[in-house]
């Protein structure tokens, strides 16, 4: 069977999310509010940078992070009876590229899970799957990295208008289109952000690594 190629490297994918992280802390964004910034940008700097035809998806989510702690990640608005669903106050955002599901939010699962009182430690990696390799159901996540998407397109639409329509967040996208470039060109170190009182706050290129992919 031939191996799938992925969409983007460990090394691309890393630099996206450094890119997009900086830019996030920038502004004081928690990273598991953070989502559709996240992978909003992202899918734009792979479109813009890779060619690749990516759409941010909006919906629940569930990942199995952590075997040893029976640690897993849900996105959802009730798990009452295995019943779930997704809506403005409980989503998650990854994007769709390629028949893979790419999240930018992956490597700071840690601290999305802390501000809900977890305390164990879970590992900052990649989270870029092919479709295929998807659970049949939120129910079924055996092992580290199954997962299962459930899209909501109607809570789609509603965001992605709701981004496009905010100065503030198109601003910050404008500038993490700005900074990112891909291997092997050099990305700077720090970049300059003006805000509308024309005060200057520099912002530090985040030095994260990722130990892996799931």
């Amino acid at each position: 069977m031939k191996k799938k190629k992925p969409v983007i490297t460990m090394r691309d994918y890393s630099r996206i999310f450094r890119v997009v992280h900086s830019v996030s802390n920038s502004v004081g964004n928690m990273p598991g509010k953070a989502c559709l910034f996240y992978n909003i940008v992202g899918a734009e700097l792979l479109e813009r940078n890779f060619k690749k035809k990516a759409q941010p998806i909006m919906g629940a989510a569930f990942v199995r992070l952590h075997d040893p702690s029976d640690t897993m990640v849900s996105y959802c608005s009730s798990l009452e009876e295995g019943e779930y669903a997704s809506d403005r106050n409980a989503f998650h955002c990854w994007v769709q590229c390629e028949n893979y599901a790419i999240d930018f939010t992956s490597p700071v699962y840690q601290e999305s899970l802390s501000g809900v009182g977890c305390s164990h430690t879970i590992p900052r990696k990649r989270f870029q799957k092919h479709f295929s390799r998807m659970s049949k159901s939120h129910l079924e996540l055996l092992k580290e990295g199954d997962f299962y998407l459930h899209p909501n397109i109607n809570l789609t639409s509603e965001l992605l208008f709701d981004f496009s329509s905010s100065f503030a967040a198109t601003d910050l996208a404008s500038i993490c289109l700005k900074w990112f470039e891909r291997a092997p060109k050099k990305m700077l170190p720090e970049l300059s952000m003006i805000n509308d009182l024309q005060e200057i706050t520099k912002i530090k290129l985040s030095k994260m690594k990722l130990s892996g992919a799931w």
